[in-house]
């Protein structure tokens, strides 16, 4: 051990996460809005990520903002944004 003197350098840990916020621009997604958001909804509550979903309607002219508000309904972690 000659040279080394033997210190412990302690790694920093990241804390805990408390909550995920997933921000997501939406314009006439109504095509794919509804898959999108369950897909990550799924794949983080799977992985046991405690999380929000914000999704921005941006104008949208189709019914991505009625999907939206329709999923909301029952599923408490969407937060959509007009």
């Amino acid at each position: 051990m000659a040279g080394n003197i033997g210190l412990l350098i302690e790694q920093p840990t990241a804390p805990p996460l408390s909550l995920l916020s997933v921000v997501i621009p939406a314009r006439d997604e109504e095509g794919c809005i509804a898959s999108t958001v369950e897909h990550l909804h799924v794949g983080l509550r799977l992985h046991q990520v405690p999380h929000e979903i914000i999704v921005v309607n941006d104008g949208s002219h189709d019914q991505t903002w009625k999907i939206l508000t329709e999923l909301a309904t029952w599923l408490p972690e969407l937060r959509p944004i007009l």
